[in-house]
């Protein structure tokens, strides 16, 4: 066999190998886009380039309140809507029990609360009203929500990694004594977006939005006036 006929077979070999099938799976994900109609597609390694189209993912925007900048962070509550519907998600934590189990407060994050003390104080009396919903029983109701609205891991977008760092840290300390199927993070780092990156990528200002927040640091009403500038920016952008 010469040395083109031995190339050619090497590289068949290579791209017919169960670890190439497995990176096509991982490509083949709800994060990939359409099929591009070209041969091969490089969406659905399709050779006719007429594959069906995939499924996108559910987008999901999330905020949350705290008393500190730290990933533990003390939560005050946790807001959360599935973009393009009407499912919305909203709880209030439960602050002595974190503050005896170590969680941050910060005098900076406090000093900004005193100037927002009407927010700050209806905030605190919700928290102080519901002692039973603890940082636990609350996480757990958010993965709930996710898992039931969403048919695979979703697209989560924030204003920046913050929630992110804070829910995810809070997911592996809160969960550590419970089971793997019962206490997860209801998203996988893939899936993880930044609001403040893609409205700058769609050019948005959003001071000249035709929407304004009406309740701002109210998680839920946070959550829902960014989800009307995603569905506004992946739009602008075609995506």
């Amino acid at each position: 066999m010469d040395l083109k006929s031995r190339t050619s077979v090497s590289i068949e070999q290579k791209v017919s190998a169960p670890p190439i099938a497995e990176i096509e799976k991982v490509l083949r994900s709800p994060y990939t886009v359409k099929c591009t109609g070209e041969r091969p597609c490089n969406n659905c390694f399709s050779d006719q380039g007429q594959c069906e189209d995939l499924q996108k993912p559910d987008i999901v925007s999330i905020d949350i309140e705290t008393l500190s900048l730290e990933p533990n962070a003390v939560v005050l509550s946790i807001g959360a809507c599935i973009v393009g519907t009407d499912k919305t998600f909203y709880a209030t934590c439960n602050v002595e029990q974190q503050i005896r189990a170590g969680r941050d407060v910060s005098k900076d994050t406090m000093a900004f609360w005193s100037t927002q003390p009407v927010v700050f104080i209806d905030l605190l009396t919700d928290c102080i009203q519901n002692p039973d919903c603890t940082l636990l029983v609350a996480l757990t109701r958010l993965e709930k929500f996710i898992s039931e609205n969403c048919a695979e891991p979703p697209l989560v977008y924030s204003k920046g990694r913050l929630d992110f760092d804070v829910l995810e840290e809070a997911y592996k300390s809160t969960g550590a004594n419970t089971t793997v199927d019962q206490f997860r993070i209801p998203w996988t780092y893939r899936g993880v977006r930044c609001l403040r990156t893609l409205i700058e990528a769609a050019k948005i200002d959003e001071a000249n939005l035709p929407f304004r927040n009406p309740d701002a640091h109210n998680a839920l009403s946070d959550s829902l006036y960014q989800a009307e500038i995603i569905e506004l920016a992946r739009e602008e952008l075609g995506i």
